[in-house]
């Protein structure tokens, strides 16, 4: 008769032993390729959202969408540039007076305004993780009032066409974000631990209007004003939107 042999309990905690010293080896792997997939879906959702600025100009006779529009008296009755192109992203909801897709599915995690490395809780007010720059053009500082209307407030509102946009092709107009607006300060920021891209901070939690440590630690999606999408060093994003004609 054939004798069966069985695992002995040291071979079967050797074999133990080298599934787990395999399996170390390979997480890391599966890491960085997990994360290339999201950086690579991201940077897909910036081309799409740069077609719907795209539609949204050739509609409307080249104007860029505001950036916001703020009633500080009610806040139901704002609505920002994601709300004003979601029609032309795949966002179809009529919930903000009947005209606009609504923020409930603006903040969804879906559709090309979520970022897919964006973790629950990391976005403030739940917002999808892309954000735009208020001062799409004025190198090294902002005007006043540009691209942001305020229902009750002192600013004074003036719209941006798209040929006032200087160095289109390296001017960052959207990019990672914790907010649906990107800030950037230079100024802001002086042990550069954020790279120029200013913080907010409420009671619990500090986000970042521009986040560029979100794609592995060192990388940045950008959209420019051209429509190409890119991903870019994050020791360097904020010159594409700060100062692009630094840009290299």
């Amino acid at each position: 008769m054939m004798q069966r042999k069985l695992f002995t309990l040291i071979e079967l905690l050797v074999v133990i032993a080298i599934i787990a010293v395999l399996a170390s080896m390979l997480l890391p792997a599966l890491n960085k390729a997990r994360d290339r997939a999201k950086t690579i879906s991201c940077t897909s959702n910036m081309k799409t959202i740069g077609l719907g600025f795209a539609r949204y100009t050739s509609d409307y006779n080249d104007y860029l969408p505001v950036n916001a529009y703020v009633d500080s008296a009610d806040w139901n009755n704002n609505y920002a540039w994601n709300n004003l192109i979601g029609p032309y992203c795949g966002y179809n909801t009529k919930g903000w007076k009947n005209l606009l897709p609504s923020n409930d599915e603006i903040f969804a995690r879906k559709g090309p305004f979520h970022c897919p490395a964006l973790n629950p809780g990391e976005g403030k007010d739940h917002k999808p993780g892309t954000g735009t720059y208020i001062w799409p053009f004025h190198d090294g500082g902002s005007e006043q009032g540009i691209c942001t209307r305020q229902a009750f407030g002192s600013s004074t509102f003036r719209e941006v066409k798209v040929n006032e946009i200087t160095y289109p092709s390296k001017r960052g107009n959207a990019g990672d974000s914790d907010d649906t607006y990107l800030t950037i300060d230079k100024t802001a920021d002086p042990n550069n631990t954020n790279f120029g891209f200013s913080f907010e901070t409420t009671s619990t939690t500090t986000y970042r209007r521009g986040d560029p440590f979100r794609h592995g630690g060192s990388t940045m999606n950008i959209l420019f004003y051209d429509g190409h999408a890119a991903t870019r060093n994050c020791q360097d994003a904020y010159i594409y939107f700060w100062n692009p004609r630094e840009a290299r």
